[in-house]
């Protein structure tokens, strides 16, 4: 265990503990955070002693923290990749700038847009050391926003911004995915409604991500070949697909848990895989059962639900009988 003391600026000395002769990356880190107010006065001690005089950035402590315009980053230990004189922590909130470049898939179809969109790199736009985008005062008022000086476009850490990030990044994919899953509640057969829900899903995920490019292209910026956008469609597709049948197989499974299996009476309940994998709505013995029922409703008959068959659900049967006790000829009304 070593040490090295410090002069602060009040003129008393202050040690510091540290594991072994030299300091670490963290300890002197943790150092400079304790002293950086007063570094201007520590500031020759400190060079020193972390052998930072005319070295520059050699060392762990670089960048001195006050140096940076964004003192959270400043104080991050990964501060030399991000550019002293932005700000990272506002972010532009111009959502329909933000909905339009998210929507984007690599940095040269960002480039283009920000050309179009702002103007010339350099006078309007730029990247830093990292390669994140940023706006010169020139194009974060081009876009209304009143403030100067150079702005990350996504701002660290999280915002509402990144909900409408993740829209422009997969809306339409997602979109076309709810929508197979909306039209297989009319189009799946009975027998396997949660495969037909899948295969939809996944189906709608790979129209909606070409549409996503076709727009892109209408726009002026897509740039990828062909082979990279059909990848990227089949991508969707099987992780919507994948995704559609896992939850639904998990849904299904609860369900068959809690309720017992699907079906129709209990002598035609279904199988655990047709019940879980395939989300058969009923047996075939169950679904002639429901037909020949439609067929008394359709000659005339009315289902009578206020007694019969109620005696395994009591809870149903009370709140039936109460109902029928406050509104009288409502239930037959509505049979």
């Amino acid at each position: 265990m070593g040490s090295i003391t410090l002069t602060l600026p009040s003129g008393e000395n202050q040690t510091f503990e540290i594991d072994g002769d030299e300091p670490t990356q963290e300890e002197s880190l943790a150092i400079n955070n304790y002293i950086s107010s007063n570094r201007s006065v520590n500031e020759r001690n400190l060079d020193d002693f972390f052998g930072l005089a005319g070295q520059g950035s050699s060392s762990g402590l670089s960048s001195a923290p006050e140096e940076y315009q964004d003192s959270f980053i400043g104080m991050s230990p990964n501060r030399d990749m991000y550019d002293k004189d932005v700000d990272y922590s506002s972010g532009i909130k111009n959502q329909g700038f933000r909905l339009a470049f998210s929507n984007l898939n690599n940095d040269r179809e960002r480039e283009l847009y920000l050309d179009k969109k702002l103007g010339p790199r350099g006078e309007f736009w730029d990247t830093d050391k990292g390669g994140r985008f940023i706006l010169t005062t020139q194009g974060r008022q081009k876009l209304g926003n009143a403030g100067e000086g150079k702005i990350a476009i996504d701002e660290e850490g999280l915002s509402w911004s990144d909900v409408t990030d993740f829209i422009g990044e997969a809306g339409l994919p997602l979109a076309g995915a709810v929508l197979g899953t909306v039209a297989a509640i009319g189009l799946a057969p009975v027998s396997a409604p949660l495969l037909a829900a899948s295969g939809l899903a996944g189906l709608g995920a790979g129209i909606g991500s070409l549409a996503d490019e076709a727009q892109q292209a209408a726009r002026g910026v897509a740039d990828e070949d062909a082979k990279s956008v059909a990848s990227r469609a089949l991508t969707e597709a099987v992780l919507a697909s994948a995704g559609e049948f896992v939850v639904g197989a998990g849904l299904n499974t609860a369900r068959r848990l809690i309720k017992g299996a699907g079906g129709v009476g209990k002598t035609n309940k279904l199988g655990f895989a047709e019940d879980v994998f395939l989300g058969r709505a009923t047996s075939d013995a169950g679904k002639k059962t429901a037909a020949e029922l439609q067929a008394l409703v359709d000659d005339g008959y009315k289902l009578d639900i206020t007694g019969e068959g109620l005696a395994d659900r009591p809870i149903t049967g009370i709140n039936v009988r109460l109902f029928e006790t406050i509104m009288p000829g409502r239930l037959d009304e509505n049979a």
